[in-house]
């Protein structure tokens, strides 16, 4: 057999290997990645954008991969996660949903059969939205919140507000620091009345 047929074959093989990340470099964004008997060098993992608008989602250690080699030549490869595995199944079996799930139990899914997005934290979570602007809920069925809810800032309402025995029917306002308790009153009478 001639060595550029050698080389060739060589290089063929090397095209594509499946492996699983065995070191992860977060501040310069490379893994290495063994496969068989070869541990590569820090290598980049493809991502979904890395221009003006980039994304960040770092493939773990164990994590199976796939390698991708120009040429056959491993210096010039880069790593596309991921594969699922038997000790890493896939978490769901449906066409319909789109789910994320994470290892501290947080999942977020999208049905897209039942037009239902749905986030679940953990005990303890939180979750943080931060706008500049004004940030609207269009809601045709309404909106519910179950537990407490602080407000930092004023409230106006142009509709009814109920809770099951107090309600505040058209515009109606606290004024001032103004505490209230039991029954709210028009805002344009009595002692705390702005006229």
């Amino acid at each position: 057999m001639s060595f550029r047929l050698s080389d060739l074959e060589r290089r063929v093989a090397g095209l594509i290997n499946v492996g699983r990340v065995a070191d992860l470099d977060e501040q310069a964004a490379r893994v290495r990645v063994e496969f068989g008997e070869i541990l590569t060098d820090w290598l980049p993992w493809l991502t979904t954008r890395a221009g003006f608008d980039r994304s960040w989602w770092a493939p773990e250690v164990g994590e199976q991969v796939l390698i991708l080699a120009p040429s056959g030549e491993l210096a010039q490869a880069v790593v596309l996660p991921a594969i699922y595995r038997d000790s890493h199944p896939a978490p769901v079996h449906s066409a319909d949903l789109a789910l994320l799930v994470f290892s501290d139990g947080t999942t977020i899914q999208y049905d897209r059969g039942k037009h239902a997005l749905t986030a679940h934290l953990p005990a303890g979570g939180t979750t943080t939205l931060t706008s500049p602007g004004k940030v609207t809920i269009n809601a045709a069925g309404g909106v519910v919140i179950n537990g407490n809810v602080t407000v930092n800032g004023n409230i106006s309402a142009s509709g009814d507000v109920a809770d099951g025995t107090r309600s505040m029917r058209g515009d109606r306002g606290i004024y001032n620091g103004h505490n209230h308790t039991g029954n709210l009153g028009n805002p344009t009478s009595g002692p705390n009345s702005k006229q």
